[in-house]
């Protein structure tokens, strides 16, 4: 994923999942739902099923790992350059 992905999934997905926990409605915009099928192929590489109990667990998959590749990133910014060796 790159940053506009992680960017995407932590702004639009993963507040839409938050509130589909509180609501049990999953909603989206009709250009979200698109860009969330890109998405969902270009990493997982097949299109997103179309059963709703499959497409909630896709997008929590894709929340999930956009919040780790963006610790992971946030931990690779905090490391200090190593020294070298004489």
């Amino acid at each position: 994923m790159n940053d506009e992905q992680i960017n995407f999934t932590m702004t639009v997905l993963r507040p839409a999942y938050m509130l589909y926990r509180e609501t049990q409605v999953f909603k989206l915009t009709p250009s979200q739902n698109v860009e969330l099928g890109e998405l969902y192929k270009e990493i997982n590489g097949r299109p997103m099923p179309m059963c709703s109990t499959c497409v909630v667990e896709g997008v929590l998959s894709l929340v999930i790992r956009a919040e780790s590749l963006q610790q992971a990133q946030i931990a690779t910014d905090e490391q200090k350059p190593k020294r070298k060796r004489k």
